[in-house]
């Protein structure tokens, strides 16, 4: 055995030679990977597959920036931990569109609640069903498309719990309550609002 070990010596010297710029060049890459798998650190080409090996959820029509999907991977893990909360809703599309949701609250809040209100003239009673009871709004701050809508009503259908339904969000000069004008009982008058 010995004997061969030392045949093969002027041998595999030169081929070990030769293999050591090859093998530097990959102990370099495998040096690398602490640095892609940093979102801080990682080159833009990386961005997206860190994105997808950190299971983003979120399916963008249109890209995000490098500073966004770095800005994205680094709350994840924080928006995995905050689904189905209001402050998840208020995390997710902040990070995901630069919306501010300044409210999450119950679709039917002008409704009236047994031990706590009087019956009077304003008085609306509120449905019975478990799905109104569990059916919310978001109050975001500015004016938006509609299709700002539908992008930011898949964010909440995803971070929102599971027996919960989503309304509509409350937009600056949106009426909270529509009083729908009703043919053959209400009067045209000065109360009359019209709406789409």
């Amino acid at each position: 055995m010995a004997q061969d070990a030392d045949q093969l010596a002027p041998f595999l010297t030169p081929f070990l030679e030769a293999l050591d710029p090859e093998m530097l060049a990959a102990f370099e890459r495998v040096d690398c990977f602490p640095s892609i798998m940093d979102p801080n650190t990682a080159p833009p080409r990386f961005l997206d597959g860190l994105l997808a090996h950190l299971g983003n959820p979120f399916i963008l029509e249109e890209g995000l920036s490098d500073t966004e999907k770095r800005r994205l991977s680094l709350m994840l893990f924080d928006i995995y931990g905050l689904k189905g909360t209001c402050p998840g809703f208020i995390a997710a599309l902040r990070i995901l569109y630069d919306i501010t949701v300044t409210d999450c609250v119950q679709a039917n809040v002008d409704c009236w609640t047994l031990d706590v209100d009087s019956l009077g003239i304003g008085t609306i009673l509120c449905g019975s069903t478990a799905q109104e009871a569990r059916t919310f709004s978001l109050m975001v701050n500015t004016n938006l498309t509609q299709r700002q809508r539908d992008q930011l009503t898949n964010v909440v259908d995803y971070m929102k719990p599971a027996n919960t339904f989503f309304a509509e969000f409350i937009e600056p000069g949106t009426p909270r309550f529509i009083n729908h004008w009703v043919l053959g009982i209400s009067k045209l008058g000065k109360n009359t609002d019209l709406h789409v």
